[in-house]
């Protein structure tokens, strides 16, 4: 009942149209489960010298359904390699918190076997925020990540839905307690130790996953961090607008020009906050 909760997984319909370039890639998680992913060569002449990323998409919907969410990762010079979960697009099973934190090992063990001796970072969006940051907190290869509207726990957002569809507070406090277990959560994966570099990125209109969460998870983050906050930005689409070209900025300094030493430099922006450490 709590994973039907959690998860809403899409088909991939027969007549889709497949982007342009993409490479369908089939894989096994780690417990023999069949998965699928895509891969994408970066749009640019130093495409191979920037890590390749692994992308992790949200809750609701698949590939096709998000692709619009991640295809400037190529546009802008990364290859990238993204992945369903299982029970999402064509991959097989059932989706669960830990059978998603199998797929996410087995996909970042894919792209090493794809493009070997790169450099690798990853990308986590949401719900793939939180596996996102699972992965960097046991995974020594990814060299750094960005981090996009993260919840802080499955508890905390499970309860933060039931409020929003009319679950009174202490109600919505009380089912979440009973009903949604401890593990694997991203606020314990964020005080590890040796984590790299990270870039948070949150909307302040975000209807989906509360601002807060994303300001907090970036504040207690133990590594190197920057944490962007996007003014007036809903659920996504944080690659247009206004703040576009400074979330493209912070981007390529984490990936390309300061990652590679894990620190900072300071970047200017018109977010309202910009925490760098």
């Amino acid at each position: 009942m709590v994973s039907k909760f959690y998860y809403i997984p899409w088909p991939i319909y027969t007549d889709y149209v497949y982007p342009v370039g993409v490479k369908k890639i089939s894989f096994q998680s780690l417990d023999g489960t069949q998965l699928t992913g895509w891969y994408f060569h970066g749009n640019s002449s130093s495409a191979q010298t920037r890590p390749v990323l692994l992308y992790l998409h949200g809750n609701a919907g698949n590939l096709a359904a998000q692709y619009s969410q991640f295809e400037f990762l190529p546009k802008w010079g990364y290859d990238v390699f993204a992945v369903d979960y299982r029970g999402y697009g064509l991959s097989q099973g059932h989706p669960s918190r830990g059978g998603l934190w199998k797929d996410t090992q087995a996909a970042f063990q894919e792209m090493t076997v794809l493009q070997p001796g790169r450099k690798y970072g990853v990308v986590g969006f949401s719900m793939g925020a939180a596996y996102a940051t699972m992965l960097i907190a046991h995974e020594p290869r990814v060299s750094a990540a960005v981090i996009i509207a993260p919840f802080t726990t499955f508890r905390e957002i499970g309860i933060d839905d039931l409020e929003k569809i009319g679950f009174p507070n202490w109600l919505a406090a009380f089912i979440g307690w009973i009903l949604v277990p401890d593990g694997l959560e991203p606020r314990k994966a964020e005080t590890s130790k040796h984590l790299p570099p990270a870039l948070f990125v949150h909307g302040t209109a975000d209807g989906s996953i509360p601002y807060w969460m994303g300001e907090q998870l970036a504040h207690n983050y133990s590594g190197p961090v920057m944490f962007l906050t996007m003014p007036g930005y809903n659920h996504g689409d944080f690659h247009l607008g206004q703040m576009g070209n400074t979330f493209h900025q912070a981007l390529d300094q984490l990936f390309f020009k300061e990652g590679n030493n894990r620190s900072f430099a300071h970047l200017k922006s018109d977010a309202s906050t910009n925490l760098v450490r």
